[in-house]
C-alpha cells in the first residue's frame, strides 16, 4: 500500500499513509546507578599501639591507620582522601615537628606521600590529592596510612595521637562523572611514641 496522494490547499502534492503502514520501533533507555563508597575499618587492625622510635635517626614506615573503601554500585574513581590527626594527650606540640610525612598505600602499593599541615592546637591534616585511583563495582580496597617521623621526634617521648578519615574528606566520582556518596567514618587506635620500654 503506497498510501493516498493528494494536493493540499497550497498546491503541494502530499502522500498520506495509514498508521498501519508505519514501522514501529521500541526504544529502551538504560540508566546507570549513582556511585557510592562504603568507608569501614577493622578494629582488630587498629588497636592501640606503641610506636618505637629510633633515638638517633628518622623512623619511617610506622603504620597508624588501616581502612577499606568498597564500591557497591558503579565503577568509582577516588581523587582525594584527607587524613586528620588529633592528639589524645594534653599538649601544645605541633604535629609537623613530630611527623615528617604520611604515606598512603592501596592494596600494598604506595599511591601518595604528603607532608602534615598543622591545624588547631593538637590537630593536623594531610591531604592526598590527584590520586586517580579506580575502584571497580563490587570491589573492596584496603588502604594503609604510614608515618615517617623526624629524627628528633624521640624528644616527644609519650606523645599520643590518633588518625581519622571521615566521609566528607573523600572526593570521588562515578563512571558518569558525578560525585560519589561516601558513607562511614573511621578512627584508628591510639598511637604512643616511645624510644624505650617497648
Amino acid at each position: 500500500d503506497d498510501g493516498i496522494r493528494a494536493v493540499d490547499a497550497a498546491g503541494i502534492s502530499e502522500t498520506y499513509v495509514s498508521s498501519s503502514d508505519l514501522d514501529q520501533e521500541t526504544f529502551s533507555i538504560e540508566t546507570v546507578d549513582a556511585g557510592d563508597l562504603d568507608l569501614s575499618i577493622d578494629t582488630g587492625d587498629n588497636e592501640d599501639r606503641v610506636a618505637q622510635l629510633n633515638a638517633d635517626n628518622e623512623t619511617n614506615g610506622i603504620e597508624i591507620l588501616k581502612f577499606s573503601l568498597e564500591s557497591d554500585t558503579s565503577d568509582n574513581n577516588v581523587d582525594e582522601i584527607q587524613i586528620s590527626l588529633a592528639t589524645t594527650t594534653s599538649t601544645t606540640t605541633s604535629f609537623s615537628t613530630v611527623i615528617k610525612r604520611l604515606k598512603l598505600y592501596a592494596d600494598g602499593k604506595e599511591v601518595g606521600s604528603e607532608s602534615v599541615s598543622n591545624g588547631t592546637t593538637g590537630g593536623a591534616t594531610a591531604t592526598f590529592d590527584n590520586l586517580d585511583f579506580d575502584i571497580k563495582d563490587g570491589d573492596e580496597v584496603e588502604f594503609v596510612v604510614k608515618a615517617d617521623f623526624h629524627d628528633d621526634a624521640h624528644q616527644r617521648e609519650g606523645f599520643e595521637f590518633e588518625a581519622t578519615v571521615v566521609a566528607d574528606s573523600i572526593d570521588a566520582e562515578d563512571s558518569e562523572g558525578d560525585d560519589v556518596t561516601v558513607t562511614g567514618n573511621v578512627t584508628g587506635g591510639d598511637v604512643e611514641l616511645r624510644t624505650t620500654g617497648v
